[in-house]
């Protein structure tokens, strides 16, 4: 039976486009040298009580609702992209809005997102009180200020359509392999701005924002107008799409298991999300990706 407190961030239903018949993943992990591993995605991209708020209506603790809406949220995404990619009655642009809907909320649901929301609320804080109270400013090193549960699920709900419409206002293209395969990660959706730089920049600043849909198929969303197309990749430009998705896997990236030799060859980028957080801020560093903790060191 499954545990209602375990919170999947990256949903299920999307990691079974990337597992085999036993609903199994390989799992590299961005950061640490521990082997790559092969498990069932249940256990994958999940945290107790992620999604866990208080009800202000009956003040009761609410386990499952949130995740609840996003997984419908999430079955709805898989449908349009289904009819998107392999045909159907509904219109096209009606399809392309759902889409964005879903792949906003996708991108708002991680761990990632969330902690660049903490990272800002850490950081407003340090503001206000350097200027209002500077007595506490030496203090504060020693504390790391969190929004509440409800300003984060908040910002989920927010931040999704303002990312749906960013998507809306850019063309895409449909990319499928020649030969390989689409890795994803802990992070699935990614602002890039051009190849120099694989690390990610936001939507609102990248030139190429992807999102592998399965192993088979990838969409990319670009600001040349009028371009919606299907384009096939090489097995040279595959490995160069999963090197810039490991690069923006927050802890872990997953693949078909039957491709751990690919995902276990891919070099990791130097940098990595917690240093793009920690750079939000003057404040102390994260200590790592698993934490909510600081110190005075750089993140990593």
């Amino acid at each position: 039976m499954s545990d209602p407190r375990n919170h999947h961030y990256v949903p299920q239903a999307y990691l079974l486009g990337f597992a085999d018949a036993k609903h199994q993943v390989c799992v590299r992990w961005r950061m640490k040298d521990d082997d790559a591993f092969i498990t069932h995605v249940r256990n994958v991209a999940a945290e107790r009580d992620f999604y866990t708020f208080v009800n202000d209506k009956t003040g009761q603790v609410d386990y499952q609702s949130f995740e609840s809406g996003l997984n419908v949220g999430e079955i709805m995404l898989r449908e349009a992209l289904n009819e998107y990619l392999h045909g159907g009655d509904t219109p096209r642009e009606t399809l392309k809005l759902r889409i964005a809907v879903g792949v906003g909320f996708q991108m708002t649901r991680t761990k990632y997102f969330r902690r660049k929301l903490e990272r800002m609320t850490d950081d407003a804080a340090r503001t206000w009180i350097s200027s209002q109270r500077p007595e506490l400013s030496e203090a504060m090193n020693s504390v790391h200020i969190r929004p509440g549960s409800d300003v984060h699920l908040k910002w989920i709900r927010d931040w999704a359509a303002i990312l749906a419409g960013a998507l809306l206002d850019r063309s895409w293209f449909v990319a499928r392999p020649i030969a390989g395969q689409f890795i994803t990660s802990d992070n699935p959706v990614y602002g890039i701005a051009g190849r120099t730089d694989a690390l990610d920049v936001g939507v609102l600043a990248a030139t190429e924002i992807r999102y592998p849909v399965d192993s088979a198929t990838a969409l990319v969303w670009t600001p040349a107008p009028g371009h919606d197309a299907a384009i096939f990749f090489t097995e040279r430009e595959i490995r160069d799409f999963n090197v810039a998705t490991f690069a923006n896997a927050y802890e872990q990236a997953y693949a078909r298991p039957d491709y751990q030799a690919e995902l276990d060859g891919l070099r990791r980028h130097p940098d990595t999300l917690i240093d793009r957080i920690n750079a939000m801020s003057t404040g102390p560093a994260f200590r790592k990706a698993g934490t909510r903790r600081f110190d005075a060191g750089r993140g990593g």
